[in-house]
């Protein structure tokens, strides 16, 4: 009787760490803050920079029916907003410090970009394990960017929306932003549904006072 007493009590608690391991995989994934050399939710609007690199390009883009090559535009710049409680963030300015058009085998001239609708909206969420933000509306508004070139004296130029996703990894004193293989892609003005792809991350870092790093978990 005591033997069956105890393997009871063994499957209630293998039940219990069971259900709060579950629980733990299935919780939203929230900001964190580093203050004092300790770790909290974040529970007020944190500010942050970050650094930017990253390339689009339009698959189905007009130049593409021109000369059957794609053209890809690739840039460096800044980043500043805020993360706040929970799962939300906030991108209210994105500059380029320097933008290129690159076609293989071909030379292109970059020649403007702007952002639309800011501030952009992001939110944390979890794939299996993976933690991931995804650009959600504001206001029923998303994201745009917009973007023209030169090539061969004639003008192009696309507008597509932001309305993808990064995989979030934790670094030293904050997050990385990086554009993957399941950042889904996004509608252009010029080639459609699914016609423009990223690639390239996002280096963010806490610029808050008394904060020492930020965190996703």
């Amino acid at each position: 009787m005591k033997s069956i007493r105890i393997v009871f009590v063994a499957l209630v608690a293998v039940f219990a760490f069971s259900a709060v391991a579950a629980s733990s995989a299935l919780a939203s994934p929230e900001w964190y803050a580093k203050k004092s050399g300790t770790w909290a939710k974040i529970t007020t609007p944190v500010a942050f920079e970050a650094e930017s690199k990253y390339e689009f390009t339009d698959t189905k883009l007009a130049i593409w029916k021109v000369i059957g090559k794609e053209a890809t535009i690739a840039c460096t710049g800044t980043t500043k907003g805020v993360v706040g409680a929970g799962a939300a963030a906030k991108l209210n300015e994105l500059r380029s410090s320097s933008c290129a058009c690159s076609i293989p085998g071909s030379e292109c001239t970059f020649t403007r970009d702007e952002v639309r609708n800011l501030p952009w909206l992001t939110e944390l969420y979890k794939e299996g394990t993976e933690i991931r933000s995804k650009f959600v509306s504001n206001g029923g508004k998303l994201p745009v960017w917009i973007f023209a070139y030169e090539f061969s004296g004639q003008g192009f130029g696309d507008e597509c929306l932001v309305n993808t996703s990064t995989h979030m990894a934790n670094t030293a004193t904050g997050v990385e932003a990086k554009f993957d293989a399941k950042s889904s892609k996004t509608k252009c003005s010029e080639g459609g549904a699914e016609a423009g792809e990223w690639k390239g991350f996002i280096k963010m870092k806490p610029t808050e006072k008394g904060v020492e790093a930020i965190k996703v978990e």
